[in-house]
């Protein structure tokens, strides 16, 4: 699907409509653009003014239920709007300026809504040589309706001692059942928090998790040691839910190390291999693939019926065309490696 000038073949948040509408968020023009899957085709794109009665603030996430209700999280303006399809301002729900840090959405960790509770990720504070990473909250429950809001979830004891930003990079989805599915990068299993609030762990580890992901209790000298540290480290990557078939994705990137045999030249962060577990609705797993390194920008995903597409806009993929969003479609087979 061809983009513009003024658009990016990648994307912090995106996500589907009516199965077959690609929803695109372009923070350079503080739109969301829509383009048709079955046709491989920009539709057309709704756009917001940052300032004045509409303004949005800069576009830091969203959540797109239908045309006439989407939410927009504002960047720095610690604020949630719900706009129509005429780019016009519905209501405006000011946010915390001092009980959590910067509210956002990402494809990774999106904007929930149920019943009148808005559900979205906070930045954590990244003072991290300072304040302590355990028991930081992550996810806030917003009530729509008393515009209060509540501590929904936070880091957990994993990150006690915990040195490095890198590793803050938490996904969640939720399942058909009401069940928040949590993703940490460090932790081997992941957390699920129940309709009635109770937490627990489940295993779901990938014997492709080797080493040391984190060096507790250090301090990092430098962002330099910070790129190694997490090169050379597993890291548990994204949880998806998939409703048509009742199984979560979970992606990870395995170690490798730092410096390219062939070259002798740092490598960079996005050019490890990793592969995806399949577990059932029950948190049971069901395979792991592996997928070739330098081939897939992994944080660029969809789901709909037909399944699990990434972005094949990798900066090392010899087929990558800039100005083209290009994905490839994973479909689950079951009885095959």
């Amino acid at each position: 699907m061809r983009v513009d000038y003024l658009t990016a073949n990648s994307a912090g948040m995106m996500s589907i409509l009516n199965d077959s509408i690609l929803t695109f968020e372009n923070r350079l023009t503080n739109c969301i653009q829509f383009y048709n899957l079955n046709q491989q085709a920009f539709i057309s794109e709704l756009c917001f003014e940052i300032r004045g009665p509409n303004g949005t603030g800069l576009m830091a996430g969203y959540l797109l239920e239908n045309l006439d209700s989407i939410y927009i999280m504002g960047d720095h303006t610690r604020s949630v709007v719900l706009v129509n399809q005429r780019s016009e301002v519905v209501s405006a729900f000011k946010l915390s300026r001092h009980d959590f840090s910067t509210p956002i959405g990402l494809t990774f960790f999106p904007i929930r809504r149920i019943d009148n509770i808005l559900y979205f990720v906070t930045l954590p504070n990244f003072n991290i040589y300072t304040v302590s990473s355990v028991g930081q909250v992550m996810e806030i429950a917003y009530d729509l309706n008393t515009q209060t809001h509540t501590e929904h979830f936070h880091l957990p004891e994993e990150y006690e001692g915990f040195h490095n930003t890198y590793y803050i990079t938490y996904s969640r989805d939720i399942d058909a059942a009401g069940n928040f599915v949590y993703s940490f990068p460090m932790c081997h299993d992941l957390y699920i928090k129940s309709p009635q609030g109770k937490v627990r762990k489940v295993a779901a580890s990938s014997p492709y998790a080797l080493g040391t992901t984190i060096r507790k209790n250090t301090i990092i000298n430098d962002n330099t040691d910070e790129i190694k540290a997490d090169i050379e480290g597993y890291k548990y990557r994204f949880i998806v839910y998939d409703p048509y078939r009742s199984v979560y994705y979970r992606f990870v990137t395995h170690p490798m190390s730092y410096l390219d045999p062939a070259t002798g030249l740092p490598r960079r962060r996005d050019e490890k291999p990793f592969s995806i577990i399949i577990l059932d609705k029950n948190f049971n797993k069901i395979g792991e693939r592996v997928f070739p390194a330098k081939q897939y920008l992994i944080d660029n995903y969809f789901l709909n019926s037909r399944g699990l597409w990434i972005s094949n806009n990798h900066p090392a993929n010899p087929e990558m065309e800039e100005d083209y969003l290009s994905f490839t479609l994973l479909e689950l087979v079951y009885g095959e490696e």
